[in-house]
């Protein structure tokens, strides 16, 4: 779905002025972003000519110049969050959609049981707490 000016839900957020504005630090939500993922956003749209995650890389760029009162709590809090966003933009492009980005855990851990199962992974070397989950009980 699209709004008015043909933007989807992301895009819009991403659009918004106050993320052009200082109070970036303290308006972006990694959770909001993972939520809109999980419905079907798409990353596949433009931010000033930028990529979604370039856009955000560029917001970042810009905090240290702050025109406005925030503490610097607020300030590394709003960064941490935009940094985990292009973590897990970049992650869900990698992985080609974000479901499969879902289940990548899943299936490094189904890799890693068949590996033992077939005897060509040493048990020595995998780490007790999946070694817990791939014996069987």
């Amino acid at each position: 779905a699209k709004d008015g000016r043909g933007r989807t839900p992301l895009e819009s957020a991403l659009c918004q002025p106050y993320l052009h504005s200082a109070l970036v630090s303290c308006c972006f939500n990694v959770a909001i972003l993972h939520k809109m993922l999980r419905e079907g956003a798409s990353l596949e749209f433009l931010v000033h000519d930028v990529s979604p995650e370039g856009y955000l890389r560029a917001l970042i760029e810009g905090v240290p110049n702050l025109d406005i009162r925030l503490s610097d709590d607020d300030v590394a809090e709003g960064v941490r969050e935009i940094n985990a966003g292009i973590d897990l933009i970049s992650a869900v492009r990698e992985d080609g959609s974000y479901r499969a980005y879902l289940r990548r855990p899943h299936k490094a851990l189904l890799r890693i049981r068949s590996l033992r199962a077939r005897r060509r992974a040493n048990p020595d070397a995998t780490p007790p707490h999946i070694a817990r989950l791939l014996d069987p009980a």
